[in-house]
């Protein structure tokens, strides 16, 4: 049984819930555009009673990142919006980045990522940014998307090729050329799990690779290969994702498939 059900939105917007990030005794989660709308919200509660705590504008693309006990969120026009660094308790807003590009934020072992697009619609240029803990810019990846990271590695998926970074100073490790992987807005996805990265194609084929060398190790194939592969997930020695088949009736079906990894 619910304990508590929300369904706070901005006024207008059908959009959908976006990643919801546990910390202490808050829940934090945003709620993506809908038709007309440029902007999402982004929203903190009680993770007991359900009791809203706070909520603020946050860009409809942006993922907010908890850190050294502080929340990253981006708001602001496509290209050019300005990154907030958040106190997670109040939502008061701690150190305001101007114009910093619309940002994803990450973090993994001792840095944070951000996914950045700079620019002007019909002119973005995606870049990775990389800081460490105590906020100092460390390095910059251009012309690349973050995807995923581990302590030691952070990968990068283009149009078929994903590529390992070197998390201390993103010396490119290795690049491998896998058929059907695309950057994350375009489809599919990727994960790091201990030594393996796996990479989903939007047809639903997994590749296994080695996080040190690149290597391929396996690949996955499901039954029919279908569209609009996603929400990839590892656990329990199970390789899981959503794949949408469209049979002889015409009729979209979004099937969950599970893979042995």
């Amino acid at each position: 049984m619910a304990l508590y059900r929300h369904g706070h939105r901005p006024k207008g917007v059908a959009g959908s819930i976006g990643p919801i990030i546990p910390s202490g005794s808050s829940l934090f989660a945003g709620v993506g555009q809908g038709a007309g709308v440029a902007e999402g919200r982004a929203y903190a509660f009680d993770m007991r009673t359900g009791r809203l705590l706070w909520a603020r504008p946050s860009a409809a693309s942006s993922i907010p990142c908890l850190a050294v006990g502080t929340l990253f969120l981006s708001a602001g026009p496509l290209g050019a919006g300005d990154s907030y660094l958040i106190d997670p308790a109040t939502g008061v807003v701690r150190h305001t980045l101007k114009r910093y590009g619309t940002a994803q934020w990450h973090t993994s072992g001792d840095r944070i990522y951000t996914r950045v697009l700079r620019g002007a619609a019909g002119h973005l240029s995606a870049s990775i940014d990389a800081y460490d803990t105590q906020g100092r810019y460390r390095w910059t990846g251009r012309g690349i998307s973050f995807d995923a990271a581990s302590a030691s590695l952070v990968v990068t998926v283009g149009r078929g090729v994903v590529e390992g970074l070197r998390a201390a100073d993103g010396h490119r490790l290795w690049q491998v050329p896998v058929a059907g992987v695309q950057p994350r807005s375009s489809g599919g996805g990727v994960l790091i799990a201990g030594r393996l990265v796996i990479a989903q194609s939007s047809d639903g084929g997994i590749t296994v690779l080695d996080t040190f060398s690149g290597h391929v190790l396996r690949t996955l194939r499901p039954p029919s290969l279908g569209t609009n592969a996603t929400d990839l997930i590892v656990g329990d020695g199970m390789i899981y994702e959503r794949v949408t088949y469209t049979g002889p009736s015409g009729v979209p079906t979004p099937l969950l498939l599970a893979f042995g990894a």
